[in-house]
C-alpha cells in the first residue's frame, strides 16, 4: 500500500476511541494531517450520564440561574474538543458524513464537502436498538447521550410537578443490564427527593425494572447479580425478570408472559447497534450492522480503513465471544490502532489485537456500588468511590491535570450532593 509523503488520516467519531487515537497519534506520528470528525463540538463522558439524569437543582430556580446550572451540569460530561485538542495539530471539523466512496478514498460531509484520506477510522459508536418493538422507539426515552439524560430529568421532573397530590406515578426502566441498573438505582433516590419536592407520597410511586433475562446484567458472577437484585429490591424497585417487552403503547408496557404495566416515564436501555451509516456502506463485510474487521482492526477486505468501538464487530477467539462494547473496549483499540498507524506509514509489519478482559464497576444507587477488578470483588461505598476515581483517571487522560480535576469536581458538587441529600448504603 503507498502512503504519500504527508499523509491526511481521518476519524470519524470522537467518543472514547476517537479522541484515544487521535491524541496518540498526535503525539507519534510526525508529518501526518490528523482530521477528527464530529456532530458535536464535544465529547461524551457515558459513564456518568445515569448521574446527570437523576440531578436534582437547586430550588428555587430563576432563568439566568437555571441557565448557568444546566450548563454546570452538561459540561460535568461534555468535555469540548478544542480543549482536548488545544496544544495539538489535530484539526477538528463539526459535520457528520453522509457517504464514503472507498475506491476514491473520498468522504462526503453533511455540510456539502467533500473529504479526501489516505488513512481512514471509523469510530462511530452505537446508537440505540428498538428491536422492532412496536412503538417502544415512539414512546420511550433512550439514554445514550447527554441531552437523552437531560431529557429523561427533565421529563420526571415535569411528571413529578403535574400529578396532584394521592395520584400514582409509574417510573420504567426497559432492561437490566449495567445501564438500566445504574440507572434505576439512582432513580430510586431522584425520585424520594422529589416526592418531598412536590409532596408526593411514598406509597403512590413505582419504579420497576422490566429485564427479558431470568436475572439482572446478564454476562457477570451470580455473586455480583445477587448484590444487585438485593440492592434494588431494597430500594424499593420492582423487577419483572423473564419479562421480554412485546410491543409499547402510550400509557402501557406490555411484555410476556401476560404482563401489563402502566407508566408514565419509560426509559430504554436495552439494546445498542453500530451506527447506522455503517450499514449503508457497500464493499465491506458487516455482522449484524457492525463492521467485520480483521485481527489488525482494519475492515476486511480494505488496508488503510480501521474501524474501532462499538461499530466494530471483532471475536475474540480465546473467549469464543464478540470483544463487549464498553468504554475500556474502546481506547484500548484507539490506543492499539494509533500504533498499527504509525507502524503502517512507516511500512512495518502491523501488530495484531490482544483483547482484554474488561474491568467493570456498577453503581447502584448512592454511594453503593460492585465491582470486578482483576477478578477481585469488591461493593459498597468503596466501590463507589473507586468509580470516581476512575472517572477522574480518565480525564486526566485527555486533558491537563488543572482541567481534569475541574471537570471532576464539577462534577462531583451535583453528583456526591445528591447522594448525600439521599439515603447511604
Amino acid at each position: 500500500m503507498k502512503i504519500p509523503a504527508q499523509p491526511k488520516i481521518v476519524i470519524l467519531g470522537a467518543g472514547f476511541a476517537g479522541v484515544r487515537i487521535a491524541l496518540d497519534l498526535a503525539k507519534s506520528s510526525r508529518g501526518v494531517n490528523i482530521v477528527l470528525i464530529n456532530k458535536n463540538p464535544y465529547h461524551e463522558f457515558h459513564a456518568d450520564l445515569y448521574e446527570v439524569a437523576n440531578t436534582i437543582l437547586p430550588e428555587p430556580q430563576k432563568e439566568p440561574k437555571l441557565r448557568l446550572a444546566y450548563e454546570h451540569l452538561k459540561g460535568s460530561v461534555a468535555i469540548p474538543l478544542e480543549k482536548i485538542f488545544r496544544s495539538t495539530k489535530v484539526e477538528i471539523v463539526i459535520d457528520e458524513a453522509v457517504s464514503l466512496d472507498f475506491k476514491n478514498k473520498r468522504l462526503g460531509l453533511k455540510g456539502g464537502k467533500n473529504l479526501k484520506y489516505d488513512i481512514l477510522v471509523l469510530a462511530l459508536g452505537s446508537e440505540t436498538n428498538y428491536f422492532g418493538i412496536l412503538d417502544l422507539e415512539k414512546y420511550s426515552l433512550p439514554l445514550k447521550t447527554v441531552d437523552d439524560a437531560l431529557n429523561i430529568r427533565n421529563e420526571i421532573d415535569e411528571v413529578f410537578a403535574r400529578k396532584k397530590e394521592k395520584e400514582k406515578i409509574s417510573i420504567i426502566v426497559g432492561g437490566g443490564g449495567f445501564t438500566g441498573c445504574e440507572l434505576a438505582g439512582e432513580l430510586a433516590l431522584y425520585v424520594q427527593d422529589l416526592s418531598k419536592i412536590h409532596a408526593h407520597k411514598k406509597h403512590d410511586i413505582t419504579l420497576s425494572i422490566v429485564e427479558a433475562c431470568p436475572a439482572l446484567i446478564n454476562g457477570v458472577k451470580r455473586s455480583v447479580q445477587e448484590t444487585a437484585e438485593k440492592r434494588l429490591r431494597a430500594l424499593g424497585i420492582k423487577l419483572y425478570l423473564n419479562s421480554k417487552i412485546t410491543k409499547v403503547s402510550k400509557k402501557m408496557v406490555h411484555a410476556e408472559p401476560h404482563l401489563a404495566i402502566p407508566y408514565d416515564v419509560l426509559v430504554w436501555t436495552a439494546g445498542i447497534k453500530a451506527n447506522s451509516f455503517a450499514s449503508n456502506l457497500t464493499g465491506v463485510h458487516v455482522e449484524k450492522t457492525c463492521l467485520i474487521v480483521d485481527k489488525t482492526l482494519r475492515v476486511i477486505p480494505l488496508k488503510n480503513v480501521f474501524a474501532i468501538g462499538d461499530i466494530a464487530y471483532c471475536f475474540d477467539e480465546e473467549r469464543s465471544c464478540p470483544v463487549p462494547a464498553t468504554a475500556q473496549t474502546a481506547i484500548h483499540q484507539g490506543s492499539q490502532t494509533a500504533k498499527n498507524i504509525s507502524r503502517l506509514l512507516k511500512g512495518e509489519d502491523l501488530v495484531l489485537y490482544k483483547p482484554k478482559m474488561p474491568n467493570f464497576i456498577i453503581p447502584l444507587g448512592g454511594k453503593f456500588a460492585a465491582a470486578e477488578i482483576g477478578g477481585f470483588m469488591l461493593e459498597g461505598i468503596d466501590a463507589w468511590w473507586l468509580k470516581r476515581a476512575a472517572a477522574l483517571r480518565y480525564f486526566a487522560s485527555i486533558l491537563p491535570s488543572s482541567e481534569a480535576f475541574q471537570i471532576w469536581s464539577e462534577g462531583n458538587k451535583f453528583f456526591i450532593a445528591n447522594d448525600s441529600a439521599s439515603v447511604d448504603s
